[in-house]
């Protein structure tokens, strides 16, 4: 999949391909993730029709907080390290003020390297 977010005064594009390994013997997949930063941050819409037109390929948008009040949930995955966003939600039952909903992704660490 293809990610865009903003942080700071700049643009980040994540590039994530899985590709099957061509060996007789394992039907494993081979996981590349390719980072790109700089970007100027009204470039979404020019990069998601890129990407849209030239590689059928969906870019999302991430949004994170910079203001050091995001406390987010952390997961290990496969061989990464995940944090997402931790959402706050009105609880249903009586007693209970907020129910803790999962989030979208804010970043991820690979544990391999």
């Amino acid at each position: 999949g293809v990610q865009w977010t903003v942080f700071g005064k700049s643009g980040h594009l994540r590039i994530q391909t899985t590709l099957k390994e061509q060996s007789s013997s394992s039907s494993s997949k081979l996981h590349h993730e390719m980072r790109f930063d700089g970007f100027p941050t009204g470039d979404f819409d020019t990069i998601k029709n890129v990407f849209q037109e030239k590689y059928d390929m969906e870019v999302t948008k991430l949004n994170m907080s910079a203001a050091g009040t995001q406390y987010g949930l952390s997961k290990i995955t496969g061989k990464k390290l995940v944090f997402k966003h931790c959402v706050l939600e009105d609880a249903d039952e009586e007693g209970e003020e907020f129910e803790v909903r999962q989030g979208d992704e804010m970043m991820s660490l690979d544990l391999a390297e």
